[in-house]
């Protein structure tokens, strides 16, 4: 948030920063209703949240599966859910679904990441496109953004 004071301060309305924990439903909807009352509307939903484990799958706890699908695909669901009535309301809008190159192909030693990501691509894409046959004359959209092996993202890892 610190990173995010001088823009604020720079831009003033035209920047909301809002802390907000994605695996904290209740959370997500008042964020996202914040949001739309800031700035009277929402054209885009950018569905960024998550993050990656390496381990193999015996290493992997109870806890830490469930607490990586809570962030991973439930926060993008929240998050799908919360902002859908404003873009439907609007009558036009567009989710941008972050996740990885995992959806199509993990690596060893991430195998969990391609099944993690693979259920976020699919519930993002089909969560917005049933809504469409019931709000005639609404063009809410979907796009997917997978990023590929850079080591760059990834704590601790440079090229």
């Amino acid at each position: 948030m610190a990173e995010l004071a001088d823009l604020a301060r720079e831009h003033e309305d035209g920047l909301l920063a809002i802390k907000l924990d994605v695996t904290d439903r209740g959370a997500v909807f008042e964020t996202v209703a914040r949001a739309h009352e800031h700035f009277g509307q929402i054209h885009i939903v950018v569905n960024n949240a998550g993050y990656c484990q390496f381990g193999m799958v015996e290493e992997l706890s109870e806890a830490e599966a469930r607490d990586q699908i809570e962030t991973n695909l439930f926060a993008a669901l929240w998050v799908t859910q919360a902002a859908l009535p404003f873009l439907r309301e609007r009558g036009s809008g567009h989710f941008l679904q972050v996740s990885s190159i995992g959806a199509r192909a993990a690596a060893s030693s991430q195998r969990r990441e391609g099944s993690k990501q693979t259920a976020r691509r699919g519930s993002a894409e089909g969560h917005v496109l049933d809504q469409q046959p019931f709000v005639g004359g609404v063009d809410v959209r979907v796009g997917q953004r997978e990023a590929g092996d850079d080591r760059r993202d990834s704590p601790g890892g440079e090229r």
